[in-house]
């Protein structure tokens, strides 16, 4: 089988509204961890949380708007990761940190002083502790007070202390989980199957057969070779229990013509639950699904069907 392969193609609508999700998705986001984390943030569902709420907006901006770019999809992930963090740090200086520097100074001070002079006094005093005035001191300066990491309530432990150094890993490493989170969802959703023909997204997939499971390997070792005729003919719709092989395929039935995605899977069932996985995915002509679908309806006359590949014949995946 042909392997399928993202086009690439990026619609003008669909990179407008990527920036748009980018944009959006860091704000909102990054605004809410903020808000919420005045009542409680947890280091290890926070950032998941982040990642998840932030790629599954840029990945559903990636399907309303037909991006077929896996790369441009997965960059922009990075970028919101980043921006979701960005906006929520930001959030923590300009709205907690200087609040706080505020009130602390006009308290001591007087209530006379005005904005202007405690917005010098704050960048000064940074520059002096951290070499950086502005947003980027507070970064600098919040590492050097290290990092207080409190166990939830209910569980055993103490709380454990992080230096400078501490910190920063920390810090580094929530924003790569976030980052890669993102971009990981943002990638995946722009290398689903597109069809290019009826420019949209193929339909889930519907089942097709199955293969007997102890006849998985030959039928794999079949495919692989190329013997297309001999693999379909061990394709049966009939019914099955336990372990088995199903093969489900992909195609638009608006656009009969198009090519038709062809997944086979392995389906393990245990005592408690049931394991599926995919085997093998790749591209199959019209025709040669046509011959498939003959040969599992009426596997008499799989004799006398000819299948052939058109194509590269790559491997599967």
């Amino acid at each position: 089988m042909k392997k399928y392969r993202a086009s690439g193609r990026v619609p003008f609508g669909g990179l407008i509204a990527m920036l748009l999700g980018t944009i959006i998705g860091s704000l909102v986001v990054g605004g809410l961890v903020f808000a919420i984390s005045h009542l409680i943030y947890l280091i290890v569902l926070f950032p998941l949380f982040m990642g998840a709420i932030g790629g599954g907006i840029l990945a559903w901006t990636v399907k309303r708007g037909k991006v077929r770019s896996p790369i441009l999809a997965g960059l922009l992930g990075l970028i919101l990761g980043v921006g979701i963090i960005g906006v929520y740090r930001f959030a923590e200086y300009y709205v907690d940190f200087r609040n706080e520097v505020t009130s602390s100074v006009r308290e001591s001070e007087g209530q006379g002083v005005s904005q202007q002079d405690i917005d010098e006094f704050i960048d000064k005093t940074l520059e002096k502790e951290t070499g950086s005035s502005g947003f980027i001191g507070y970064l600098k300066y919040s590492a050097s007070l290290g990092l207080t990491i409190t166990p939830t309530s209910g569980s055993s432990g103490s709380p454990m202390e992080l230096d400078e150094k501490g910190a920063v890993i920390y810090s580094g490493i929530e924003l790569l989980a976030v980052a890669l989170l993102c971009a990981g969802l943002a990638f995946a959703a722009a290398r689903q199957p597109f069809n290019e023909d009826a420019d949209d997204w193929y339909p889930v997939p519907r089942y097709v057969g199955r293969v007997d499971w102890k006849s998985r390997k030959d039928f794999y070792k079949l495919v692989k070779a190329g013997d297309i005729r001999g693999a379909f003919r061990m394709v049966t719709n009939s019914a099955a229990s336990g372990h088995r092989v199903d093969v489900v395929a992909q195609y638009t039935p608006s656009v009969p013509q198009s090519d038709v995605i062809l997944t086979i899977k392995e389906t393990r069932i245990n005592r408690r639950r049931q394991n599926s996985g995919t085997k093998m995915r790749g591209v199959v002509s019209a025709q040669e699904f046509a011959d498939l679908t003959r040969t599992v309806s009426n596997p008499q006359s799989a004799q006398s069907s000819v299948v052939q590949f058109t194509g590269s014949g790559g491997s599967p995946e």
